[in-house]
């Protein structure tokens, strides 16, 4: 109730009183939820400690030629929606949704050894394993496809599972969705997600997943140079033709007029902004904190030149 009361007054913009009521709705969830910041971060820190360690593991990466996997990925509420409407509306791209097959690969992994745990337990794998666990997301994601040579995985908690997508689909898209920290940050504040998400309720958590999230993201671009696609919001917003243009390049299709006519498609979206793409482009959402600015004192603080996109 606290979120719906924070929307309807947000819409009539009495926005002090709308923020009153998201930090009660979000302090409310926050209690009622596990999550440590720390110990996140503990988990990226040992995550890229792994990889730098035994990144010659990629000498076993499957010699699979399965390309139809294009996975958006990288923090909620940052556009991910907006490009996977993009890649959706060409003739050669199907949208599928969030689907959950990557993290249980990686809980399967995990439980190979439950003292290891993840990614440990990828020592004990090897080339035919790897090859196995590419074939099993294949197998396991054609209920969400039609004939379409390719398709959209839209889960955006895949950015941690990078490492592991490269060892099983290493021919598969990346796009990393990044829009600036404080409208990010303060958009997922906003939200009241069905599930998952647990960073999302403190504004202090957010602002950490999100330093965590771009420090993995730049040390998987180090790992694997001119393999993962960064792209912008507000660059589609203020230049879409262009970045329109290169998304479907890195993608290996031809541009299609269909893709800046996005909000005409007729798909079902399952997201929080299935309504906002079935819109035409607009600004508005660029900065759009400011509104709040007097309420966000946390997050300026961990972003004070929170005007740009890092």
């Amino acid at each position: 109730m606290h979120f719906a009361l924070g929307k309807a007054y947000e819409s009539n913009k009495q926005f002090d009183l709308s923020f009153k009521h998201y930090d009660e709705g979000n302090w409310l969830q926050r209690k009622q939820i596990s999550y440590n910041a720390e110990d996140y971060k503990i988990s990226v820190d040992e995550l890229i400690d792994f990889f730098d360690k035994n990144n010659d593991l990629y000498n076993l990466k499957t010699k699979s030629k399965f390309n139809d996997p294009i996975f958006i990925l990288g923090l909620p509420r940052s556009g991910s929606t907006l490009i996977e409407q993009i890649l959706a509306s060409h003739s050669l791209i199907e949208g599928t949704q969030e689907l959950p097959n990557i993290l249980a690969i990686s809980r399967d992994i995990k439980l190979i050894d439950p003292k290891n745990g993840y990614p440990n337990n990828l020592l004990s794998l090897d080339q035919s394993s790897f090859a196995d666990l590419g074939r099993k997301y294949i197998d396991e994601t054609k209920w969400a496809r039609s004939s379409k040579p390719f398709f959209v995985d839209k889960m955006p908690n895949n950015f941690f599972h990078i490492g592991l997508i490269k060892l099983i689909l290493p021919r598969a898209k990346i796009i990393d969705a990044r829009r600036n920290p404080m409208d990010a940050c303060f958009s997922c504040f906003k939200q009241y997600f069905a599930k998952g998400q647990h960073f999302t309720y403190d504004l202090d958590d957010i602002a950490r997943y999100y330093k965590d999230y771009i420090r993995l993201m730049d040390y998987w671009k180090k790992l694997f140079p001119n393999e993962i696609f960064t792209i912008n919001y507000e660059d589609i917003i203020n230049n879409p033709n262009d970045r329109i243009e290169d998304l479907l390049d890195f993608c290996h299709v031809e541009f299609e007029e269909n893709c800046l006519n996005f909000y005409q498609s007729k798909r079902p979206v399952k997201t929080a902004s299935s309504e906002q793409v079935r819109q035409p482009m607009y600004k508005s959402g660029i900065d759009y904190w400011k509104n709040y600015a007097g309420h966000l004192e946390t997050l300026i603080k961990h972003f004070p030149d929170g005007y740009k996109t890092t």
